[in-house]
């Protein structure tokens, strides 16, 4: 997946590894549960990635927000996405 994802125009490379490399260092873990940190959990309806996402913010008291039509590919990339996260910064 990181070398597709890194093989798209635009995308930085070594932001995207230093990513890779974070998330599997420390990988999320619902238990114990993060208290006093907002979540929002987006995913788009067509993500198998990302599939259990709605279940996994509920059990952490998190939001979520589906995107219709999107993919794990292509969900940063809507305007759903953009509304969703400037809404959940603005409270």
């Amino acid at each position: 997946m990181y070398r597709t994802v890194a093989a798209l125009p635009g995308n930085d490379t070594e932001a995207l590894a230093a990513c890779v490399r974070g998330q599997a260092a420390r990988p999320f873990q619902e238990e114990p549960r993060p208290v006093g940190v907002p979540m929002l959990l987006v995913s788009g309806a067509r993500d198998t990635v990302a599939e259990g996402a709605a279940g996994l913010a509920e059990r952490c008291g998190g939001s979520f927000v589906e995107i219709p039509g999107r993919d794990h590919a292509n969900a940063v990339s809507s305007r759903v996405f953009k509304q969703a996260a400037v809404g959940f910064l603005d409270d």
